[in-house]
């Protein structure tokens, strides 16, 4: 599996404290192309700041330092990275789910407990015409 570009640029300030990352993943049953890179999500009292990449079939969210409610939640949706090169090559199996899965408009259409907070220079959303 080759890894997408968005998640390898060096210039990314967290990207040397992989211990701290978390790459999680799911289906993505839509057209809509979305790429948020270095947004705050807050829910509750916790706020992550990551990059969400979704394009058919699957969403990707590298997240930095998430709470333990999140590592919890996502368990079953993570890909270790720690200890992986960038040229590794590994299998990761996805399991598609009818329920306990994410609106496909999440996170750019946050849920009424959450707040999103990104930058319009570094997020693009597009969709097919």
């Amino acid at each position: 599996m080759n890894h997408p570009r968005f998640f390898t640029k060096l210039n990314i300030p967290w990207f040397y404290h992989a211990d701290l990352l978390r790459l999680y993943f799911w289906p993505y049953p839509a057209n809509r192309q979305v790429i948020l890179r270095g947004i705050g999500l807050v829910s509750g009292k916790h706020i992550v700041i990551g990059d969400f990449l979704k394009y058919f079939p699957f969403a990707f969210w590298l997240a930095y330092q998430p709470p333990k409610n999140i590592v919890d939640v996502m368990k079953d949706r993570e890909i270790l990275i720690r200890g992986y090169s960038i040229d590794m090559q590994s299998t990761v199996s996805i399991a598609t789910r009818k329920q306990n899965t994410f609106r496909v408009n999440w996170p750019e259409t946050p849920d009424d407990t959450e707040i999103i907070l990104l930058n319009d220079g570094m997020c693009f959303i597009a969709d097919p015409v």
